[in-house]
C-alpha cells in the first residue's frame, strides 16, 4: 500500500498536468488547486498520526515502566 507521502506526490503531479488545461470548455484549474489542497492535508493528517503515535508509545512505555515498579518521575 502506497504512503501517505506518495500519494500526496501523485496527486500534486496530477495537479501539476492538468494545470491550465480545459475539458469540454471548462478549465481544470479549480480541480487542480483542490487537488493541490488534498495533497497538503494528507501530509499534515500523516504528521498528526505520526506525532500520536509516538505520544501513544512514550505513554505505554510509562505504564509498563510503572507496572515493572520503574520510578520514572522521581
Amino acid at each position: 500500500m502506497a504512503s501517505p507521502a506518495q500519494i500526496a506526490t501523485d496527486i500534486r503531479l496530477w495537479a501539476v498536468k492538468l494545470n491550465g488545461c480545459h475539458h469540454q470548455g471548462e478549465r481544470l484549474d479549480p480541480l487542480c488547486r483542490s487537488l493541490l489542497r488534498a495533497a497538503d492535508m494528507l501530509v499534515a493528517q500523516a504528521e498528526v498520526i505520526r506525532e500520536l503515535e509516538e505520544a501513544a508509545e512514550a505513554e505505554s512505555e510509562r505504564v509498563e515502566a510503572f507496572q515493572n515498579g520503574d520510578d520514572l518521575y522521581g
